[in-house]
């Protein structure tokens, strides 16, 4: 079982990304636009709602399983599916996330295999729409949340195991704390991107690496305290 400050300091252990515990039946945690919000289906399953998933520029649903392999390891699998907001793109994606709990603190992989589908037109005989590969993007995410004071100190960094079709190639991490006032959950930090973006015209290729600091702040909302 995930250590138990995580699920009490923190308005919910299930409200973090990067962790394989969902939600309590019947809990809702609310998320800004950007960010994930789930409701507990069960003990161990929630449905997860990204009303604007960044990565393909639209909305994003799923649902999380949650199983406990021992007093300190516990799984969860997510396969969820999104769509652009011009119905052009599709995501097909499944993510498995493995949790340990270390002492007082807990270590968390996740994992992300997305494929990517794009609808194209063809112009022939007659005009029809196809729907064929377009990309593949499978990132790694580890987490590692050690407790200070009434909340926790979060480590994160991302990185791309393979990107196949991807303009960008891209890793990121960050740093920052996370706590709760009442059913208010907050995680305020800065984090540094390390992007490449590359692309291949008739002229030739290109690319080039960037170094990117950004702030990281994510506010939610629990139907439970």
């Amino acid at each position: 079982m995930m250590a138990a400050w995580l699920s009490v300091a923190l308005a919910g252990g299930g409200a973090l990304p990067y962790t394989a515990q969902t939600v309590d039946k019947g809990e809702v945690v609310v998320r800004q636009p950007l960010g994930v919000s789930s409701v507990g289906l069960s003990e161990r399953s929630a449905l997860e709602v990204t009303p604007f998933d960044l990565r393909i520029g639209g909305p994003r649903v799923g649902v999380e399983h949650a199983w406990s392999l021992g007093e300190q390891v516990a799984l969860s699998l997510t396969p969820s599916v999104a769509v652009k907001s011009t119905a052009k793109r599709f995501s097909l994606a499944v993510s498995p996330t493995l949790s340990w709990t270390l002492g007082a603190s807990v270590l968390s992989t996740s994992l992300m295999v997305d494929a990517r589908l794009l609808r194209r037109r063809e112009v022939g005989g007659s005009t029809r729409a196809t729907l064929g590969f377009d990309r593949l993007e499978v990132p790694l995410t580890l987490v590692w949340d050690v407790p200070a004071g009434p909340g926790a100190v979060r480590i994160e960094a991302r990185v791309p195991l393979r990107e196949r079709g991807a303009s960008l190639h891209y890793g990121s991490a960050s740093v920052s704390y996370v706590t709760a006032v009442g059913r208010l959950g907050v995680r305020a930090g800065a984090g540094v991107l390390l992007g490449s973006p590359r692309d291949q015209y008739l002229l030739g290729r290109y690319h080039y690496t960037f170094v990117l600091p950004y702030p990281r702040v994510d506010l939610w909302w629990g139907s439970k305290r």
